[in-house]
């Protein structure tokens, strides 16, 4: 663990996970919790939204949508942090108990979600509206890391690598790329 810089106790450490630089050149790390960095002759950091990471509750990951709203996932739940407050949307059972990797915003008011064990799940207007599994695209449901090029998603998966040309929330077309197309590994963990 490495200590905040500027944080007010010593005794206040976090792992990140994931980091963030938002449309306002604002830079946000997640790991146990959300944390605002700012930069600077005297650089401070200020972990956000205690009310969600009380007992230090691991944050894997960090998105801004086009709105300048950023999403972190909570325990169960989608954090929507506008302005530094956190509203928080709890997602139904089954994907309640699913650990998510990855968020990536996508379209106007989505967000495609990478899980550990459920594929992706497309997030919109405060619910699930679809998902993206083995059956229409992806190499395995265990999704690590999602990046988003024009209209196509690039999913990192526990199996290679899947290229997911989308239509709305719907596979257009899609591409996979495993050992036997030539990768090194099935076992992949982040695309650049």
């Amino acid at each position: 663990p490495s200590k905040l810089v500027g944080a007010r106790s010593s005794s206040v450490f976090t792992m990140a996970k994931s980091l963030c630089i938002s449309g306002d050149g604002k830079v946000f790390t997640v790991g146990n919790g959300i944390t605002r960095m700012l930069p600077g002759p005297n650089p401070t950091a200020t972990l956000l939204g205690t009310q969600w990471t009380q007992g230090w509750q691991k944050t894997y990951c960090i998105t801004e949508d086009a709105d300048g709203i950023l999403w972190t996932e909570g325990n169960g739940s989608l954090i929507a942090w506008d302005n530094e407050a956190g509203t928080e949307y709890r997602l139904p059972e089954p994907y309640a108990s699913i650990r998510i990797n990855d968020l990536i915003a996508y379209g106007r008011d989505s967000l495609a979600i990478a899980t550990a064990g459920m594929g992706i799940l497309i997030w919109s207007k405060a619910q699930v509206v679809g998902s993206i599994n083995t059956t229409n695209g992806l190499c395995s449901d265990i999704v690590r890391r999602l990046h988003r090029f024009g209209d196509t998603l690039w999913c990192v998966t526990a199996k290679g690598v899947s290229g997911l040309k989308m239509q709305g929330n719907q596979v257009r077309e899609h591409w996979q790329w495993t050992t036997a197309e030539g990768l090194p590994t099935d076992d992949i963990h982040d695309l650049l």
